[in-house]
């Protein structure tokens, strides 16, 4: 904001300072650089109020007086001036008629207004004051967009194991820029509710609504709308690393993956056997990567373990551009393989259905395992023990080649019908559906009965 007091009196009020700075003369000694005074001979003229510069951008500290004596007054991180995260709101004051909070950024000069400008209450301040104790057995109740962003902030360091945190009701998140929940060892509950506008942009792997469902956590019943997540491996739109459960969840999230490892709903289930079940993915998963991919719509890699997933839908998309390996990718299940030193992996689809589509951009058109419900199943040090045992489940004819491939270097199109086919009450008799998750549909094909969203035939 400002780069040298002279020993003159000027105040600084309700400035952001969010930009970049790059020095780059030789000189090691009298390097004054601050995000809102580069600077300030005496601290008692220029004392900047109300103003706050980003965290990660400058070298850790807001400004500077005299020499080699910083002033850390007014540091806050990128995430917490994002202007719908709630942060910001209850910490900084802004005047209206010179700013507005926008939707996914920081906040902008109504003058010059470039973003969405978003309304903010007292409700989305981020609230922790909700969580009590750490005591197995503890029930929470979240009915606020703070709430929910308080969650995810005392997820970074707490598990809560044995906990189990509901929605009381639907919540958005403005793209409120999402922490991960680190490692979850509870049960979240949604309670049949709609989350949306959650957004994570990250080059980190393990990203999702979770970073990694713990063996002893589970996530279950609810909507993902209107989201976005981006992250390095190992991404997901709900999970990154999924050791637990997942069921009854529908997500229509746009899923960025800039590295192996990435599923609509999970990016990888690991060591722990799991069910995933009654979940339908209605979004977009991108991967742009230079490793071998591992991508499904549901579940994109199941590494040396056992996965069950059971009446699953996929209508979304799927888009790959690896750029040197091989690419591993199905509407349902990526890849099912063993790696390393382990001795199996297992798995299971039933009763799931992938009307969904894919486009593959690899450059490497040698090792690709492309298909409507299992890409592959493979082996990386010669072990038998890689089973896929798949029943009861069909895909769309017009938008695959393969229904499954397997590690023999096998594909069959068995389970592939014309989508006319697959209309109406078509199906019966030609696979066997569960009526207490699935729904035939009025001119279209078969529904998940708990996100319904055509006409039920009766």
């Amino acid at each position: 904001i400002l780069g040298f007091e002279d020993s003159k009196t000027i105040p600084i009020n309700s400035c952001l300072s969010v930009g970049v700075i790059s020095v780059s003369s030789q000189a090691t000694d009298k390097q004054y650089v601050g995000s809102i005074v580069g600077r300030g001979v005496n601290k008692n003229n220029t004392k900047p109020t109300n103003t706050y510069g980003a965290k990660e951008t400058w070298e850790a500290c807001t400004s500077w007086w005299g020499y080699n004596n910083p002033i850390t007054d007014g540091q806050m991180t990128l995430a917490a001036m994002n202007g719908a995260s709630g942060y910001v709101y209850g910490t900084m004051t802004l005047e209206p008629q010179y700013w507005s909070y926008v939707r996914g950024g920081t906040p902008e000069l109504k003058s010059f207004l470039k973003g969405e400008e978003i309304s903010l209450t007292s409700a989305d301040i981020v609230n922790t004051a909700w969580y009590t104790s750490e005591e197995s057995g503890a029930t929470y109740t979240l009915n606020t967009t703070g709430e929910l962003l308080g969650f995810a902030q005392l997820g970074s360091t707490k598990k809560f194991q044995g906990q189990t945190i509901k929605l009381g009701r639907d919540i958005d998140l403005k793209d409120a820029l999402w922490i991960p929940i680190t490692s979850f060892k509870g049960t979240f509950e949604g309670e049949g509710k709609t989350i949306s506008h959650l957004y994570i942009k990250t080059d980190t792997d393990r990203t999702g609504m979770f970073k990694t469902l713990e063996s002893a956590g589970c996530a279950r019943n609810f909507k993902l709308i209107e989201s976005y997540v981006e992250g390095g491996s190992i991404v997901g739109s709900v999970v990154g690393r999924a050791l637990g459960n997942v069921d009854t969840i529908y997500s229509e999230a746009t899923v960025v993956s800039n590295g192996a490892c990435n599923g609509g709903i999970i990016g990888q289930a690991w060591t722990t056997a799991i069910t995933i079940e009654n979940c339908w993915f209605a979004g977009e998963l991108y991967v742009n990567a230079d490793i071998a991919c591992y991508s499904g719509g549901i579940l994109g890699e199941n590494r040396n373990t056992t996965v069950n997933i059971k009446n699953c839908l996929y209508t979304g998309k799927i888009i790959t551009q690896s750029k040197q390996k091989d690419v591993y990718l199905g509407g349902i299940n990526g890849s099912t393989g063993v790696y390393g030193t382990k001795t199996g992996a297992k798995i299971f689809i039933d009763g799931c259905i992938s009307t969904g589509t894919f486009k593959n951009h690899t450059e490497n058109k040698n090792n690709n395992y492309v298909a409507a419900i299992l890409g592959c199943s493979l082996n990386d040090n010669n072990s038998e023990n890689v089973t896929a045992t798949i029943t009861n489940c069909c895909a769309k004819q017009e938008s695959w080649k393969w229904a499954f491939s397997f590690i023999e270097g096998v594909s069959t199109q068995e389970g592939l019908i014309p989508e006319e086919d697959m209309k109406n009450n078509k199906l019966q008799g030609v696979i066997t559906l569960n009526p207490t998750y699935w729904a035939f549909i009025q001119d279209g094909t078969p529904e998940l009965r708990s996100f319904l969203k055509g006409n039920e035939l009766q």
